[in-house]
């Protein structure tokens, strides 16, 4: 009878070793989509300071405003700060877990605040989005 209790306590450990594994792997897979959002995100400004050099110019005959590309530019970086907020949760997650199952002493507050600091830049961005959507009409 202690081999069966044994062998389920097992068993539920290496499900959990498993769960913490695959929350670390998924969350590194969102935070490279989130990253490579955000970075092509805030590339895409670049490409509208040059419009806005060439309005500024009057020669822009490109037939888009430098609004056009950062609104564009914007989407993606408000995903891309989307996707590391999902990443920066399940990254709590699994810490969380790792803390309670495996005794380890991650410092949980500091990946909160990573977690919330990415929910700020969230709102932040999204706000600058519906601005300059405004800017366009």
């Amino acid at each position: 009878m202690k081999t069966e209790n044994s062998n389920s306590y097992n068993n539920f450990n290496s499900k959990i070793d498993e769960i913490i594994k695959n929350t670390a792997i998924d969350a590194a897979n969102i935070e490279k989509l989130g990253a490579v959002l955000l970075s092509f995100g805030y590339v895409t400004f670049i490409e509208a300071a040059d419009i806005d050099i060439l309005e500024a110019l009057d020669t822009n005959t490109t037939g888009i405003t430098s609004f056009d590309i950062l609104v564009f530019g914007q989407k993606f970086t408000v995903v891309g700060y989307l996707l590391l907020y999902i990443a920066a949760t399940k990254r709590l997650n699994e810490k969380t877990l790792a803390n309670l199952h495996e005794g380890e002493e991650n410092n949980l507050s500091a990946f909160e605040v990573i977690r919330n600091a990415y929910l700020g830049s969230i709102i932040l961005n999204y706000l600058r989005l519906v601005e300059f959507i405004k800017l366009l009409e």
